[in-house]
């Protein structure tokens, strides 16, 4: 009997030695860190420039906090102060770091410019390519287009408003030329005639110009049609579709279709320069309210938004692959960013910050710039 049990005893140990092993390597999930909450609260979404914005960091579980403030600065404490100098909206993110893991939390925060003119926009003007017609439309639910212009044979491409002497310019691609009339189409007239093939337009309100893209020529004119300038500002090789002025840098922003290239230059056509490069696309749009530049780039297949120099580039909308984007516009009342779709004859729009999309004009002829006055 001794013999057996003296043989039975070092497999007895081993099985002690397992079960006593599994024992040891089960896990307790209850002793496991309480997961990390990440939350903050501010008194508002919306803010002027120079305000003192207080975060109150509600937060659970965290030991550690980083803030992003959307603008290029952070912070590492708990319940910071921020103030904002220019106008915008930015994502403000706050990641908690505790025993029990990370947690993120973001919102959007508005900054507005007190002195910025009231927008009072009230109605979209286009271009139908497709038919020769310069159309409006109002915003509101339930409006249909109105023509207020047939330019059969003066065919454009660019729409642009003089908001200070209520004027309409377009780009008459067939006579190369550059077109005024009043607002509701009447009295049209030619001020500038040595374009070769004008394609974008921008209007300077201040210094009472036109800009307009004409291959790898920016060119200018007084509205009142002295001092044309045709090769304004010249990169050899270009091809240069959108156009845009910006009163707040004073700045004029054009795009590069060949080279990919977003430029910039000064309003006088000095220094100018690449600004975000490789990007392809044809519209552009300045936000002087929120200081921020909208342009589309197939290559991402998306609009696209930046700070007036550039900095800070976020994605807006997304596109499809073979949408072609020709002009973009926002409706400040509403708070509407509006893009053209030529691809399917579609004028559509979204929240600012690209939610919601939608159409808001089907079945038109191949639409391309806009402006919302």
């Amino acid at each position: 009997m001794m013999t057996i049990v003296k043989r039975l005893f070092p497999a007895l140990m081993l099985l002690l030695a397992i079960a006593t092993g599994c024992k040891k390597d089960s896990y307790n999930f209850k002793d496991l860190a309480p997961t990390v909450k990440s939350f903050y609260t501010i008194t508002s979404t919306g803010f002027e420039m120079g305000d003192e914005i207080q975060f109150k960091n509600e937060s659970l579980n965290a030991e550690t906090y980083t803030w992003d403030f959307g603008d290029g600065t952070t912070s590492t404490e708990a319940n910071p102060k921020k103030v904002y100098p220019d106008a915008g909206v930015y994502s403000v993110v706050l990641k908690a770091v505790g025993a029990g893991g990370t947690g993120t939390f973001s919102k959007d925060v508005t900054i507005i410019d007190p002195n910025a003119p009231a927008p009072g926009r009230e109605a979209l003007y286009f271009m139908e390519y497709g038919v020769d017609l310069i159309k409006k439309m109002a915003v509101a639910p339930g409006s249909v287009p109105v023509q207020i212009a047939d330019i059969s044979g003066k065919t454009g491409l660019g729409i642009a408003y003089d908001a200070v002497d209520d004027q309409l310019y377009y780009t008459n691609e067939d006579a190369g030329s550059i077109v005024r009339m009043d607002i509701d189409g009447t009295n049209a007239t030619t001020i500038a005639s040595g374009a070769d093939a004008p394609y974008g337009i921008a209007v300077n309100s201040v210094a009472k110009k036109v800009y307009w893209s004409d291959g790898e020529n920016i060119s200018t004119v007084n509205f009142d049609g002295t001092n044309e300038t045709t090769d304004f500002i010249t990169v050899t090789g270009a091809d240069f579709t959108g156009v845009a002025y910006s009163a707040k840098s004073n700045k004029i922003y054009f795009y590069d279709f060949n080279a990919e290239n977003l430029h910039i230059a000064n309003a006088d056509g000095t220094n100018a320069q690449i600004l975000i490069p490789d990007i392809f696309g044809y519209a552009i749009f300045i936000d002087d309210v929120n200081s921020k530049i909208y342009y589309d780039d197939r290559g991402k297949q998306a609009i696209m938004k930046a700070n007036l120099d550039g900095t800070n580039i976020q994605e807006v909308v997304k596109l499809g692959s073979s949408l072609r984007v020709a002009g973009i516009g926002i409706d400040y009342t509403a708070g509407k960013l509006y893009w053209t779709d030529r691809t399917n004859n579609v004028i559509r729009r979204a929240n600012l910050n690209g939610s919601s999309p939608e159409n808001f004009l089907t079945g038109v002829s191949s639409p391309r710039y806009f402006f919302i006055r």
